[in-house]
């Protein structure tokens, strides 16, 4: 229940960015980035990685998932750090403050 919450806010989090950053002309590409990267491309690679490591970690037939699951929590953990690094939104659009106009 707790994942369905998540990637529902992620989800809308990621296109309420998109919406707000991104010019018109490429709102639809953006998305369509998102979606590839997140519904395609990622099931894709990881689904060949959990067959390795599934198949490196089973003991007596039975998978150690403690040991597979610390994998997928490294690289969220590397991501988290990849955003705060080198994330950095336009502050002004980010706090919504009216720039002054020359004129």
């Amino acid at each position: 229940m707790l994942h369905g919450i998540c990637y529902a806010f992620f989800f809308a989090t990621v296109y309420i960015f998109i919406d707000e950053f991104f010019p018109k002309d490429i709102r639809s590409s953006a998305q369509g980035l998102f979606n590839f990267l997140i519904l395609g491309l990622g099931p894709f690679v990881s689904n060949f990685a959990s067959s390795v490591l599934k198949e490196k970690y089973v003991k007596n037939g039975v998978p150690d998932f403690k040991e597979i699951f610390m994998y997928p929590c490294g690289v969220a953990l590397g991501a988290v750090l990849l955003l705060l690094l080198f994330f950095h939104p336009p502050y002004a659009k980010a706090h919504h403050i009216v720039e002054p106009r020359n004129g």
